[in-house]
């Protein structure tokens, strides 16, 4: 039977981990492939990172190119809105990227060398992954029995106009909660 990620799978996997900028470590958790959304469309991956440096946010996300893995797109998480299902919910929003989407960065291809010695990071990145296992599994069961089972779903929203942030009728209690 042939794994269903082998269609999904880039053909070069993105860096598992990333020194940014201030000395930030990026540790990628899960990734999608896929191809930018510009005219050239070259392959690359999106990927879902977690970050220990106390300058960072826990999670972000980046662009980087399928063949290079060189970075191409750095999008920083929410500081007040810092948790997995937020990011989640942001890159379903702006890229169109499910649940179904996400493939979790290979265990095998994870070497203890990449934590530096750092009990402390290695325990962290896992326990981070473990609740990108709870939230994907959720979520992705969620979605295939509303597919699955007629009528499973419970509400149907009316169709929602988009409006410009300041037009909404709610607009100023939003705006002012940030």
């Amino acid at each position: 039977m042939k794994d269903i990620r082998d269609s999904r799978s880039p053909s070069r996997l993105p860096p598992f981990h990333t020194s940014g900028e201030a000395e930030g470590d990026f540790y990628a958790l899960a990734f999608v492939a896929g191809r930018m959304a510009t005219s050239d469309q070259k392959p690359a991956s999106l990927v879902l990172s977690w970050s220990p440096t106390p300058r960072f946010t826990r999670f972000s996300t980046m662009i980087v190119a399928a063949e290079t893995g060189r970075l191409i797109e750095y999008s920083r998480g929410q500081d007040q809105l810092d948790s997995i299902e937020f990011t989640l919910w942001r890159e379903a929003i702006e890229k169109g990227v499910t649940p179904h989407h996400w493939l979790l960065y290979p265990k095998q291809q994870i070497r203890d060398a990449a934590w530096n010695g750092r009990t402390d990071v290695k325990d962290g990145y896992w326990s981070n992954r473990r609740q990108l296992c709870r939230v994907l599994y959720d979520l992705r069961m969620r979605t295939w029995l509303t597919q699955q089972i007629p009528g499973a779903r419970s509400f149907e929203p009316e169709d929602a106009r988009i409006a410009a942030p300041d037009q909404s009728p709610d607009a100023n209690e939003i705006m002012n909660a940030h």
